[in-house]
């Protein structure tokens, strides 16, 4: 890889190993952290803040406040035009 094609990291991004099969697997996590910033943040509710919202259901109910990357939603119209366009 090149400089910044391996992962996509950035602060406050909460990301979580999972398990998907019926192994017992070990994860391992590497946390990247700016120099200065703490290695944890708390999260009220346990948000998810990892991944762009994939459906308009993901939009629904409040979830739209859930999101931060690749930005942040001012409502759920914003979040369901995100998923629709792109942008």
């Amino acid at each position: 890889f090149t400089e910044g094609h391996a992962f996509e990291e950035h602060p406050g991004h909460i990301h979580r190993g999972k398990n998907l099969g019926a192994d017992e697997v070990e994860t391992i996590q590497t946390f990247v952290v700016p120099q200065g910033l703490p290695t944890t943040i708390q999260t009220p509710g346990n948000e998810r803040l990892c991944r762009p919202p994939m459906d308009v259901k993901d939009c629904r109910n409040g979830g739209w406040m859930n999101f931060t990357h690749p930005r942040s939603f001012r409502n759920q119209g914003d979040c369901n035009q995100y998923v629709l366009t792109g942008k």
